[in-house]
Formats: structure tokens, sequence, C-alpha cells
């Protein structure tokens, strides 16, 4: 199958002895499905200010990937909703002033079309929520009341503001007023500062305050701070739950802190027992990494000793693996013959595929049984002829993938009395080539050397009963022009 995204042409050929030949074509098309999908409304803000001077609210999508998507975007509170379809969209002053000046809920439905049925399917639906306002708002957007973080470590501030040109803002911590140096972005709707590391002494909840003022308008943002004790040791900052082997490219850094005379930093994984990579960084790509839950530890050491470690636990995902358990290009059997097939298939995630995801076909009569094991003796409906079967396999996200062997039912026989079985018919077949080609032999050679590699016992030429009978004219012939041809008498 093709690899590379793009329009093809197939065509396939059959021809027979006799050169009759027939062919068909098909055109399909070879596409990614939707992933990398990132979703920004409002540049990040949580409110809007409904005002004929405010910019359009703008909601964003990227992707990569899809058919022939469509992104279809829609705000709704309460009765009213309005909507709009395309990656990006805007919506100006009239479209939204008829919303209340409260929270409405932003929606995107990323569908695409499949080539099989041509069914629109949605890929993927986020909610939003988004705050109207008629006033000037302020908001601190990072840190979160739920953010980490300890001593020895400096912590970034940053707001988002509705209503406001250049408000003069003012930091406080636990009711504290702190100088601080404010950066305001471009649009003039956020602005960003950092506390300094030494502002927290101690260990504990600190309250952190924000206040903005412009033209008397006054608003102000409270959010509590954990404050952590320092760490020691070496960590993985950037810990990701799943990593797909197939489209992800990720690289894990570590992280040392209060941690003196590291000369050395490697990686491990549960599937190797030598390192995976040296340094600070890993990059997952070239990791040898298999479908599951895999285990990858880094290690900090000083002159071979260990000083500190760290692990953490990834689900890998990979695509659907799906082979049937043969050596035979084709397996020959008799109908009803007590053999088997067996497929093995491995999930996305390195689990066995279950029973009813496994399906067993014939290019003939269709579907043959469910599971991994196919068994020809439980199947009464096969044809005495050449069939082509098919085992496809299901994964839990839907994909697929699917093996063939070539299999010759032949008419049930017991000539021999032993046990119907593809390796017997095989060797029949063999024995009977051999007997074949014996009986095509002419031991007389006419005109040629004789052959030394004959076999040491063949028929008398004079017959079983040459004793009783005169020999067959025909072959004192032959003996004569043998004889003859070796200058013999």
């Amino acid at each position: 199958m093709p690899k590379k995204i793009g329009k093809y042409n197939i065509v396939a050929k059959v021809e027979d002895n006799y050169q009759l030949s027939a062919k068909d074509e098909i055109n399909i098309k070879v596409y990614k499905p939707i992933s990398d999908i990132v979703v920004n409304f409002n540049n990040g803000l949580p409110s809007y200010l409904i005002s004929k001077q405010s910019p359009p609210l703008v909601l964003n999508s990227s992707y990569i990937g899809g058919n022939n998507s469509k992104v279809t975007w829609s705000i709704t509170q309460a009765n009213n909703k309005i909507e709009k379809i395309g990656k990006n969209v805007e919506f100006n002053f009239d479209e939204i002033n008829k919303f209340m000046r409260t929270s409405a809920l932003i929606n995107i439905n990323i569908s695409d079309k499949s080539l099989v049925n041509g069914e629109e399917k949605v890929i993927i639906h986020k909610e939003f929520i988004i705050n109207f306002t008629n006033n000037a708002t302020l908001e601190i957007i990072n840190p979160q009341s739920s953010s980490m973080y300890r001593l020895n470590q400096e912590i970034p501030i940053e707001v988002a503001f509705s209503g406001y040109k250049k408000p003069e803002l003012t930091l406080f911590i636990n009711d504290v007023q702190h100088f601080s140096k404010w950066i305001q972005s471009e649009d003039s709707q956020k602005a960003i500062t950092n506390i300094p590391f030494d502002k927290f002494e101690n260990i504990g909840v600190y309250e952190i305050k924000v206040v903005a003022k412009e033209n008397n308008i006054i608003n102000d943002y409270i959010v509590s701070l954990n404050i952590y004790p320092a760490r020691e040791g070496i960590f993985i900052d950037n810990v990701l739950k799943t990593f797909d082997i197939n489209n992800d490219s990720t690289i894990l850094n570590a992280t040392i802190e209060n941690l003196k005379g590291v000369d050395k930093i490697q990686w491990k994984s549960d599937l190797s027992n030598t390192p995976i990579a040296v340094g600070k960084s890993l990059d997952l790509s070239k990791a040898s990494l298999k479908a599951g839950k895999r285990s990858i530890t880094v290690q900090a050491f000083s002159k071979e000793k260990l000083l500190s470690s760290k692990s953490i636990l990834i689900d890998v995902i990979d695509k659907v693996h799906l082979s049937i358990e043969t050596t035979e290009e084709t397996l020959i059997i008799q109908n009803g013959a007590d053999v088997e097939l067996k497929a093995n298939a491995k999930d996305i995630d390195g689990s066995i595929i279950d029973r009813e995801n496994i399906i067993w076909k014939s290019h003939d009569i269709g579907y043959l049984a469910n599971g991994n094991i196919l068994s020809f003796k439980k199947i009464s409906n096969l044809s005495n002829k050449k069939h082509i079967i098919s085992v496809e396999a299901i994964g839990k996200d839907g994909s697929k993938e699917t093996d063939f062997i070539n299999v010759e039912i032949r008419e049930k026989t017991d000539d021999t009395g032993q046990k119907n079985s593809a390796t017997n018919l095989k060797e029949k077949d063999e024995k009977d080539q051999e007997d074949k080609k014996s009986e095509e032999l002419d031991y007389f050679d006419l005109g040629k050397p004789i052959n030394n590699k004959l076999k040491e016992k063949y028929q008398d030429p004079f017959g079983s009963n040459a004793s009783n009978k005169r020999p067959d004219p025909k072959v004192s012939k032959a003996m004569k022009t043998f004889l003859n041809n070796h200058n013999q008498t």
C-alpha cells in the first residue's frame, strides 16, 4: 500500500495459461487522520468586553490531516445561539450584543468525511466558558491556585484584563505591597511580571493579589499559592501520559536540583538492561520502545556512584500488529482436516485483541469465524478449491490490520488411513512427483553415455516372466542399439 499522502491509481491484471487476460483498476486517496489539534479563543483571555470599541471575538483552530474536514463553532447562552463554520472565525459586536453580560458556552466540533461511505463523523468536540461583560475586568490567569511552587523558585505572574488601555498594576503578597515591573502585551490585554524567589522565605500558603486602576476604574483579583520545600535530586518535569510511536516526537528533559558532583546522566527503560541514552535529554522516538505501559528511569552519577534516580510510567501506543503463524505460502489441506491457523494480534497498547475483534474470512464465502484460532475441522462449507483466507484485527481506536494466506482445499480421502493433515498431503504430492519422474526415465538412454545415477533396482528389460516368453521385439531392438552404441557385441 502507498505510504505517502496523495491520490493513487491501482491496477490489477490477471492472465491465464492461454494468454487470456482481464484487468480492473481503482482510484484511492491516502490521508492522515486529524491530529495535533490546537484551539484558541479570545486570544487566551477569559473575559470579553461587549462594546463597539472592542475588537471582534476571535476563535482559532489548527490541526493536521483529514480528508474533507469541517470546523463548526457555536456560542450558546440559555436560548441564544450563534454558529459559524471555518477553522478561524470572528464574531462582531452586532452578533454578540444580544447575549447577557454573564458566562456563555463556546463549542467547537471538528468533523471529517469517511472515504468508505461519505459519512461525516465528529472527530473532536470541545467546550469552553467565556465571560461576557460591560465593565472593565481583571483576572490572574497564571499561576492557578492548583499550581505547585517551591522555595528558591521564581514565580511568574500573568494577568488578563478588558476595558483598560494601560492600567496601573500593583502586586501584593499577604497584603504587603511589593514593587514589580510589568510588561504589557501588544494588544494591551495582558501583562506579566516575576516574583523573585527571595520573597518566599518559608514553606506555606501565600495570598497573591493584583490591583488594576485606570480612570478611577479599579479591579482586583486574588489567588492562593502553596510553597513547598526545595527539591533535591534528579527529576523529569515534562512528564507525559501517552506516547505514540508512529506520530509523536517527544524529548524528556532531566532537571538537577541541589545535587553536587554530578558527572554523568543516563536513561534506562524496562525493556533494556543497558542505557538507552546518555545526557540531560531523551528522545523517545529513538528509545526503541514497544507498546504497553513502559517505565523510563533517569539516573545521576558521580564517579560511577549513583546519587539519585527518578522513574516515570508512560503508556506507549503503536499501530495494530497482526500476523498468521505459518511458514507456508500456500497451505494444502483435506476438507474437514484437523488443521488450525493461528493469528497473533496485538492492540495499539500492546494488549491481546479481544476475540470478537479478530475476524476470519474467505474471499469466496465471506465470514468464517472469530478469534485468534481458525479450525478447518469446524468449517463445513468450504468448497474443494483454492481460497484466499484473510484475518482482520480491529484495535481499540478502530484502526485495522489484515493478513492473508492461500489455502487449497482438497477432497477428503482415506486411502492411507493416516490422519488428514496439510503435512501428509504435501509429502504425498512430493512422492507422486518423484514416481512420475521415475516412470519417465529411459534406462537405456539411447545414444548417450550411461547414467550412473540410476537406481540400483530397475525393471527387468525382458519382463518378469522372461523365461516363459520370447523377449518383446521392441526390447530386443533397443538392446541391440544400446550394445552397438557402446561397441559391444
